[in-house]
């Protein structure tokens, strides 16, 4: 990857990382390390950052994932000694493209200090202290333009972007990846005979049942009414099958605790891999979508593979 391209990231105008002085323990309880995504497939989200190491990469095993096709599966770690930003550390972990830290590329381990920014790929980090009232705060705001307000799961907008981009990094890299779509059986009922406000409840339900079978490296969200969209990454048929079950089995076998009573909610699902046949996203959507109907077709509360 040429430094033009990569000029947004890696403008030299920057603290020099030799000159920078180390950063004191904190001032208050509560202030936590945070990495703060500003730039790539991941803008803004937070991770925090725990004692020890970090591995940041394209790996769905990093603690923090990043998916861009210039990051290497484990591209570089951080490294804290203990639970504040104190003697926190950077090494590159041998990447194709490298890691930049303020412009400068990282060689060996350097130290961190708050207020960094880490440039990997077309992804830009900032190593930063937060309490608890800053990250919510952050959060909030990238809440408002992201998550449905209803299951707190990405919005439709959201998703697809995410779909999109684990398709292409997929393909680039010859790597699997899977979606699995699902609808609520006959939820229609529930708000004709429970009210709209038990729908919202058996919703909510479900997006914590999803949540449930997620891996880190996975995602899912609302795409509309009572259907949501799960997307998998280094996944192939049979584990979107396997992660199919175990979600309409998470559902369909634990009643929904509601206002008047418990209620039994099943859902149809349908799920596919990705195809060298497929020319994007939207035919693999169009797949699974097919076998989501085929699955309602022979009795709902069932998964059908694309």
């Amino acid at each position: 990857m040429s430094s033009e391209s990569r000029k947004p990231w890696t403008d030299a105008a920057t603290i020099n990382v030799s000159g920078r002085m180390p950063l004191t323990a904190p001032v208050s309880e509560g202030i936590v390390p945070t990495l703060v995504v500003y730039g790539g497939t991941a803008q803004g989200q937070l991770f925090s950052l725990k004692a020890g190491e970090t591995i940041i990469g394209r790996s769905i095993s990093a603690a923090v994932p990043i998916i861009d096709d210039q990051a290497s599966r484990n591209h570089c770690r951080i490294n804290l000694p203990g639970a504040t930003a104190h003697g926190a550390t950077l090494q590159d972990l041998g990447s194709t493209n490298g890691t930049f830290l303020n412009g400068a590329p990282v060689i060996g381990v350097v130290p961190l200090a708050s207020g960094d920014r880490i440039a990997i790929g077309g992804h830009l980090l900032r190593f930063v202290t937060m309490d608890s009232a800053e990250r919510a705060f952050h959060q909030e705001l990238v809440a408002l333009g992201t998550l449905d307000p209803l299951t707190n799961l990405p919005n439709r907008r959201a998703i697809l972007g995410d779909l999109n981009n684990v398709f292409d990094l997929s393909r680039r890299h010859g790597r699997s990846m899977a979606v699995v779509m699902c609808d609520l059986d006959h939820f229609k009922r529930v708000n004709d005979e429970l009210g709209h406000p038990a729908g919202d409840e058996v919703l909510r339900a479900f997006a914590a049942r999803i949540r449930g079978v997620l891996r880190d490296s996975d995602s899912a969200g609302r795409i509309g009414g009572e259907e949501f969209l799960l997307v998998l990454p280094e996944t192939d048929l049979e584990g979107a099958g396997l992660l199919a079950e175990r979600l309409r089995s998470a559902l369909a076998n634990e009643p929904v605790q509601l206002g008047s009573g418990q209620r039994v909610v099943t859902c149809s699902l349908g799920f596919g891999c990705q195809r060298t046949s497929d020319p994007d996203s939207g035919a693999l959507v169009a797949r699974v979508d097919e076998a989501l109907y085929k699955a309602k077709g022979q009795g709902r509360n069932r998964a059908y593979p694309a």
